[in-house]
């Protein structure tokens, strides 16, 4: 076999790892209220309905990236309306930027440092999980390398490659806030190099940088600049956290340890038995030292070598050395994502210290063989056992049907975070909860009022993939049928009412059943509140549950509700659960009289930045036919964004 076949073949077997573990049980994919508007969004774009001017909102300021993200995820909905297929694009662009990525290196350090950086890239797991989700962080690994192959080409004297810089540019920074560091990079390279750019170059540049912000600016043009004024503030405002040396050390240290802390925050290494995940860590450190020894040997090239080496040494530097130096400087939440525009230079790095025995060198050239296979040997054992752990975690998060964030471990470089860990429902056991509805005779237009529990979470986050599911299946219920519809973890299946239809969904189950509360006859109200009293009637107002945004919590007021439920044959124990989400977790009280008698009640918090809330309320004594009133509250801080009541069955 010749070197190119071998190469080929080499390649070959690289993007398949990468494929694999991109695409191996994508359905476990996230799917919240954030990929719900991408999709919606992206849907509307692809079918002609809406055309956004602004994009994202940015966290910690009230402004908004521009929209291009929108349009780029937009093709794939031409062909099917499904979130899927947004979230395979996504996933086969990340496939991309692992050939890219080889043909970058191949040009920088050859063809040995090439592969072995493709490899390492192509199975690195936090690169992979953040290529697997809808989101917008999961597309700069893909236009960062093109951005550095342009840039390479510019300061090596290539004037045009100027307009592919402007392109890359204009598409990251409308991807995430923190590519602005990018910028910096390109203009660092830039004022270094100083290469000549022709009049003619720039101005098409301009140009090409102008129309893919040409929705934004438009916008910003009509309203006032309202979105850079917001980031202006964001700016002045938001710098305000730990101090910024510990953040600075913190991102430094976070980067020679190639983010190893960070993969703890997915529960991840959990899903390996104990050799495997000896060997998982054990290799992990060696790639990290990879990555290390790759940097001095770029610091050695720049000090050292000659021009020809010295130019892709410097400029993946940079790539390195300026995102770190100005995320360091923050003081707002770092999370993991922020440094995806870092991929894939810690692996290029990595590729050349793999590649530095291939060179010919003053060592005996029987040493040089024997590091090069030692080299070759670290790097398949770190790509058969990364992709091992990838194909495990979604086996695992399959067999417990949720997917498990330790939020705290998340950031890089942050002051505590109130959230601890989150576990939420993958997309595809969603799915499968939504299906087993319809088939239950949930009619599609009815899942806000006649749906409950707190599985699914907010009706927004299931409306579109429901109405998607129903007209794929044609399954629609006849409207104006009395069934409601709940959805319980199945260990809390011996609190289902009595029902007629039940049906297991993995560790699920989803119920139809004929209420005893009388949804539309609740009331609401905002009462004062001194301690444990409530003060006054209030002013009591019609309003069916469940209900949607009733308000907003704050000191010396709750928000009450009082309804009734009629019970056609004695219970033992005839029971209600109160189901809220709100921005934080709330205290659920009993009215009493006059008196808040707080009810035990269990919180947690979503990825989608609120907490849903459940607590039980007895009901009171057996009887075979009672209309007896039932009064809850519930106090805390922030918005109340859904109230809900259910009963439940057991003794």
């Amino acid at each position: 076999m010749t070197s190119v076949a071998r190469e080929r073949v080499l390649l070959g077997g690289i993007l398949a790892a990468a494929a694999f573990t991109r695409l191996y049980r994508l359905d476990l994919t996230w799917y919240f209220l954030d990929q719900v508007r991408d999709v919606s969004t992206a849907v509307a774009i692809a079918s002609g309905e809406r055309f956004p001017l602004v994009g994202p909102l940015i966290g910690w300021t009230h402004g908004r990236l521009g929209p291009l993200y929108f349009y780029l995820i937009a093709p794939p909905f031409l062909v099917s309306g499904s979130p899927m297929a947004g979230v395979l694009f996504v996933a086969l662009a990340g496939v991309l930027a692992v050939f890219l990525l080889y043909q970058f290196a191949r040009d920088l350090f050859g063809r040995p440092a090439a592969l072995a950086a493709a490899a390492l890239f192509a199975v690195f797991p936090l690169a992979v999980l953040s290529g697997r989700v809808l989101w917008n962080p999961a597309l700069i690994p893909l236009f960062t390398v093109l951005l550095m192959r342009s840039l390479f080409a510019v300061v090596g004297g290539r004037s045009r490659a100027i307009v592919g810089v402007s392109a890359c540019l204009a598409v990251l920074t409308q991807l995430h806030l923190s590519t602005a560091c990018l910028v910096a990079v390109t203009l660092a390279a830039l004022a270094i190099w100083r290469p000549r750019l022709e009049p003619a170059h720039l101005v098409a540049a301009g140009v090409v940088f102008a129309a893919l912000y040409a929705p934004y600016l438009v916008h910003e043009a009509t309203h006032g600049g309202e979105n850079v004024r917001a980031l202006l503030r964001g700016f002045a405002g938001g710098n305000s956290g730990v101090p910024g040396e510990r953040a600075f050390l913190a991102v430094v240290a976070n980067l020679l340890s190639l983010d190893r802390s960070v993969l703890d925050g997915f529960a991840a290494t959990a899903v390996l038995p104990p050799p495997l995940l000896q060997a998982f860590s054990w290799l992990y450190r060696v790639e990290a030292l990879l990555f290390g020894i790759g940097l001095l040997a770029c610091v050695y090239r720049v000090a050292k070598g000659p021009a020809a080496v010295r130019r892709p040494a410097a400029l993946v530097l940079l790539w390195i050395a300026i995102p770190v130096a100005m995320l360091g400087t923050r003081r707002t939440a770092l999370w993991w994502y922020y440094f995806d525009l870092l991929y894939p230079s810690q692996f290029l790095v990595a590729g050349l210290a793999v590649s530095l025995p291939f060179a010919p060198g003053r060592a005996p050239a029987g040493a040089r063989r024997l590091l090069a296979a030692a080299g070759v040997g670290l790097v398949v054992a770190i790509v058969a056992v990364q992709t091992w752990f990838q194909a495990e975690l979604q086996r695992s998060i399959d067999r417990a049907a949720e997917i498990v964030l330790d939020v705290p471990r998340l950031s890089v470089a942050a002051a505590p975070s109130s959230i601890g860990q989150l576990s939420f429902l993958p997309y595809a056991h969603r799915v499968r909860l939504l299906e087993a509805l319809l088939t239950l005779g949930l009619d599609a237009s009815a899942l806000g009022e006649r749906v409950h529990g707190p599985v699914l979470g907010l009706p927004e986050e299931n409306e579109y993939l429901l109405g998607h599911l129903a007209g794929r299946s044609a399954r629609r219920a006849a409207r104006g049928g009395s069934s409601h519809y709940l959805v319980l973890p199945e260990r809390d299946a011996d609190q289902l009412p009595p029902t007629s239809r039940t049906t297991r969904v993995g560790r699920f189950v989803a119920s139809a059943y004929e209420p005893t509360i009388d949804y539309r006859g609740w009331s609401q109200a905002e009462l004062s509140r001194r301690g444990e009293a409530v003060l006054g009637d209030g002013s009591w107002q019609r309003r069916g549950l469940p209900v949607a945004s009733p308000g907003a919590l704050g000191s010396g007021h709750v928000l009450a509700w009082q309804g009734g439920q009629r019970i056609a044959e004695p219970v033992s124990s005839p029971r209600i659960v109160v189901s809220l989400i709100a921005e934080a977790p709330v205290e659920v009280f009993r009215i009493d009289g006059a008196q808040l008698v707080p009810l035990v009640a269990r919180s947690w918090q979503s990825p989608s930045l609120y907490a849903t809330t459940v607590a039980e309320i007895d009901t009171g004594t057996p009887a075979a036919s009672a209309e007896g009133p039932i009064a809850f509250a519930v106090a805390g801080y922030g918005r109340v964004m859904r109230v809900d009541v259910y009963e439940r069955g057991g003794g």
